[in-house]
C-alpha cells in the first residue's frame, strides 16, 4: 500500500512540474505509437480475448487550436483465443485511419474516425485460413490521448499515451462460413512520441 501510493505521488509531482503544451492552429506533427491490443470476435460463442500487438504513424495537422486533422497507418495484430482448440485465431491488418482530434484541455485530445483494415494474414497454430476470412473490413475507432510536453528531446516534442476502442462495422468472416456475424473489436493501450514540424 505505501509502494503504490508512493508511485501514485511521483507521477503526480512528474506531470504536474512539466510543461504542457496545447495543439496550435497551423502544427503540423509526426508520431508513431506502440502497444498492446486486447481483441475477440463478438458473435462467437467459442471465441474469447486475445492478446495481441499494433504499431504505426501518424501525421496531424492543427486547423484551430481546439480541432487537428489526421492520418493514421498501423499494423494491427488482432482476432481471438479459441476455447474448442485453446489456440489463438491471429488476423493481421494493416489499417488506414483518416481521423479528427479534438482537445479538451491543453493536453487532453479524443479522436475518432473510420478505419479502413486490409487483411495481411489469417492463421491459427500455423495453419491458414484466409479463405474463411474476409480480405477488406471497416471499422470505428473511439479513443482519448493524454499528450504532456516532458521535454525529452525538443521542447515541441511530446508524449503521447493513447486508449482507444475498436467497433468493427463489417463482418471479419466470409459470408456463410463458420457463422455471418462475426465482428473483430479491440481494446488498444499505446505510448508514443509526437514531433512538431511546423508551427
Amino acid at each position: 500500500m505505501i509502494m503504490k501510493k508512493t508511485l501514485f505521488l511521483l507521477l503526480v509531482a512528474l506531470l504536474t512540474t512539466c510543461c504542457l503544451k496545447a495543439q496550435e492552429q497551423g502544427d503540423l506533427n509526426f508520431s508513431f505509437l506502440g502497444g498492446v491490443i486486447l481483441s475477440d470476435l463478438t458473435g462467437s460463442k467459442d471465441a474469447e480475448t486475445k492478446v495481441g500487438v499494433g504499431y504505426g504513424i501518424n501525421l496531424f495537422y492543427g486547423f484551430t487550436d481546439l480541432l487537428a486533422a489526421g492520418l493514421d497507418v498501423s499494423v494491427d495484430r488482432l482476432g481471438a483465443h479459441s476455447v474448442v482448440t485453446d489456440k489463438n485465431m491471429n488476423l493481421r491488418y494493416i489499417s488506414v485511419t483518416p481521423t479528427l482530434k479534438l482537445y479538451a484541455t491543453k493536453w487532453l485530445a479524443f479522436h475518432a474516425g473510420p478505419q479502413f483494415n486490409f487483411l495481411n494474414s489469417a492463421r491459427m497454430n500455423g495453419i491458414s485460413f484466409w479463405n474463411q476470412t474476409r480480405k477488406f473490413g471497416v471499422s470505428l475507432p473511439v479513443g482519448v490521448s493524454f499528450e504532456p510536453n516532458l521535454k525529452l528531446f525538443d521542447d515541441d516534442d511530446t508524449l503521447i499515451f493513447d486508449v482507444r476502442f475498436q467497433f468493427g462495422l463489417t463482418h471479419a468472416n466470409r459470408s456463410g462460413i463458420i457463422a455471418d456475424d462475426l465482428h473483430s473489436n479491440a481494446l488498444m493501450i499505446s505510448i508514443g512520441y509526437k514531433f512538431n514540424f511546423l508551427e
